[in-house]
């Protein structure tokens, strides 16, 4: 079936019946609900058929939502339903998952309910517990949740709940300075495979921070200790530690959230990182972009650090590591 010649009034012709016959094809030959009761070699062997049927039938809902994005079609209660446990289901391919994860914000309801709503967590989710997640489709889940926020579709407190435990197991269990034994077996490849899940999750941490004030205590609860290990042990990847220091200064902010970090001798490990901020041989061509990136890395660790020092009424001075005009000194310019 080639739609990509059509134009949206060609979609009249496939009907009622055209969108009948690919529902029933979706929940019948897509979903592995019966898959029990294959031999292992005929399973073997579908899991290439279904894949090429998966991948089809994605690009043939992009090309349906290209031609008529009306609600009354491919938005029917039935299709997304079907199109939601084709995507969770776990014996689909990274690509295949990949691909039906990439067309959720073009099926987006907005403020409406939906049986898409929540299928990004879910996978993820169920991939993490069967240790089936890959960096992929870990990356792929971020980048398309990312997309239905800007859409509209917010996070509901209980999703961000639950996708900051999520984030704070798959960071966890794959830093690259964790204490399990079997990680010192492990080849370069496969460290540098693990530690590809880290990016992914500091962006995600950050965004979820920016996004709601009340997510700060769960965050300083459970992320604190290793964003500050982050900081340490990966602060030449600008990427990660930019994320990091950002959220960072975002909890240095309130009373409760800052203390955890003061609490952990957080000032002193930012302060430890500071000449790192500061180029090493001074006369060289730097391009913008870099130089963007160290200018808007070192005002945020600044203001983390003016959140962190400066006295309080409900943090007083004999509690910080080091004083305001410390880092004013250190910097030879106005913290601020």
């Amino acid at each position: 079936m080639n739609l990509r010649g059509m134009d949206s009034e060609d979609l009249i012709k496939l009907g009622e019946k055209g969108l009948d016959s690919l529902l029933k094809f979706v929940q019948t030959h897509l979903i592995s609900q019966g898959s029990r009761w294959m031999r292992k070699k005929a399973y073997a062997a579908w899991r290439t058929v279904q894949e090429s049927f998966t991948t089809t039938l994605y690009a043939i809902i992009t090309e349906l939502l290209r031609l008529q994005n009306r609600q009354d079609t491919l938005h029917q209660a039935g299709m997304l339903q079907a199109i939601a446990d084709s995507i969770v289901d776990i014996t689909q391919t990274d690509d295949a998952t990949v691909y039906g994860l990439s067309i959720l914000p073009r099926l987006n309801l907005g403020s409406h309910s939906s049986p898409l709503d929540g299928v990004i967590l879910k996978v993820l989710q169920s991939k993490w517990d069967r240790y089936l997640l890959t960096p992929k489709v870990w990356a792929q889940g971020h980048r398309q949740r990312k997309a239905l926020h800007v859409a509209g579709a917010n996070y509901s407190p209980i999703e961000s709940a639950r996708l900051l435990l999520l984030t704070e197991a798959v960071i966890h269990g794959n830093l690259p300075y964790n204490p399990f034994p079997f990680l010192c077996r492990l080849t370069d490849k496969q460290k540098t495979y693990r530690e590809s899940f880290i990016p992914t999750g500091s962006a995600w941490i950050k965004e979820l921070a920016i996004n709601e004030i009340s997510n700060w205590s769960r965050i300083s609860h459970l992320c604190t200790e290793f964003l500050l290990q982050t900081l340490t042990h990966m602060q030449d990847d600008p990427i990660i530690f930019g994320n990091r220091i950002h959220t960072l200064c975002l909890l240095s902010s309130t009373a409760e959230t800052g203390g955890k970090i003061r609490d952990l001798e957080g000032t002193d490990v930012i302060l430890k990182l500071l000449p790192r901020q500061f180029p090493e041989k001074r006369g060289e061509t730097t391009p913008q972009k870099s130089l963007t990136l160290h200018k808007n890395k070192l005002r945020i660790t600044l203001r983390t650090l003016r959140h962190l020092t400066e006295p309080a009424p409900l943090h007083p001075a004999r509690h910080r590591s080091q004083p305001a005009e410390g880092i004013r000194h250190f910097t030879g310019m106005d913290g601020r």
